[in-house]
């Protein structure tokens, strides 16, 4: 079954420390969705979803779908800041999802 796979993905991310809440199928299986939350030294926090878009490392197929931040529900357009803790819904195409997960998750530079 596809499905447990992309579920089995999201939680080997999980497992990885990353904060990979729940992964949903969506269609035929040709893109994903996931719920994450953004950790404190992600180097998305801070910055503007037309920001975070504009980044060159922004996986293509990836749309920013739903944001959540203290329960509030947050339309996610394009000066809307990501904060810490902030729930992101994100969907992607398949073959980019570890790449996606990645991107909001990866810490900033220390320094």
């Amino acid at each position: 079954h596809e499905g447990g796979a992309v579920v089995e993905e999201a939680l080997a991310l999980h497992h990885r420390g990353e904060a990979v809440r729940h992964s949903m199928v969506l269609g035929r299986g040709e893109s994903i969705a996931v719920e994450i939350v953004v950790p404190a030294d992600a180097v998305v926090v801070g910055r503007s979803v037309s920001e975070v878009a504009a980044d060159a490392g922004f996986p293509s197929s990836c749309v920013i779908a739903g944001m959540t931040l203290d329960g509030a529900v947050k339309a996610p357009r394009g000066a809307t800041v990501i904060e810490r803790g902030t729930e992101l819904l994100l969907v992607s195409a398949r073959a980019d999802l570890s790449r996606t997960v990645e991107f909001f998750l990866r810490a900033a530079p220390k320094g």
